[in-house]
């Protein structure tokens, strides 16, 4: 049951015992993982040449079904390269549970079919950086698949991410409880996707993210060029 406990999670690690550092990460990591996942539809095969932007103004996460918490709002950009190979990045810079974040990092996509349906597949390194206490490093691989309608664009698939946190807590006030140390943190998620095409060139619509232990949805707007 959701406790509507807007903001729950903490960036501070400050006085988190070491043994409990990677529980305490897993929900933040997870959903630094749904962000970070390129939209269904941007990476989808086209005929045509492609350079599209992307934006993720809201999103709403259930860490562990239990609390509640507002994402940041992440921005991807994508060109393609031929009809079934793209490149792109994700980049965001904002204030988020407290402190400052920073993301940015590449990926690269294939997709085989059509315009209709087709089958995508992608790989990025991502990393968020700014918290004072760590910093992710994001390895990401994902299939998916979309379909296409006259109006709306359906998409499914799987996400795997392969995270690497770098934490470095620094506790002033009692030194003994300073450490450096390295948690490696695998995020799978299930995605679904639907979004309402307009014009032809853009598309508003949602991307639902879904693991064991997060429930992650987010609204986007994406413009085709």
């Amino acid at each position: 049951m959701l406790k509507g406990n807007v903001f729950a999670l903490n960036l501070n690690l400050t006085g988190i015992d070491q043994s409990m550092v990677r529980k305490t990460l897993e929900p933040i990591a997870g959903i630094v993982a749904a962000e970070q996942t390129p939209p269904a539809s941007l990476i989808a095969y086209s005929d045509d040449p492609v350079t599209a932007i992307g934006a993720s103004f809201v999103t709403f996460a259930a860490p562990d079904f239990q609390s509640t918490v507002w994402g940041y709002p992440s921005f991807w950009m994508v060109m393609s390269i031929s009809p079934n190979l793209k490149i792109g990045a994700n980049f965001s810079a904002y204030k988020w549970l407290g402190d400052n974040i920073q993301t940015f990092g590449p990926f690269i996509s294939t997709s085989w079919g059509d315009n209709k349906k087709s089958t995508n597949a992608g790989f990025h390194v991502l990393r968020l950086k700014g918290p004072d206490d760590f910093h992710i490093n994001n390895i990401g691989i994902e299939l998916s698949r979309n379909i296409r309608y006259p109006n709306w664009n359906i998409g499914f698939g799987y996400s795997a991410h392969f995270m690497q946190c770098v934490i470095h807590v620094t506790d002033h006030t009692s030194p003994a409880q300073n450490y450096n140390t390295t948690k490696s943190i695998d995020i799978n998620l299930l995605r679904f996707s639907a979004y309402r095409i307009f014009q032809n060139n853009i598309q508003i619509g949602s991307e639902i993210s879904l693991s064991r232990h997060l429930l992650s949805v987010q609204f986007l707007i994406l413009k085709y060029f």
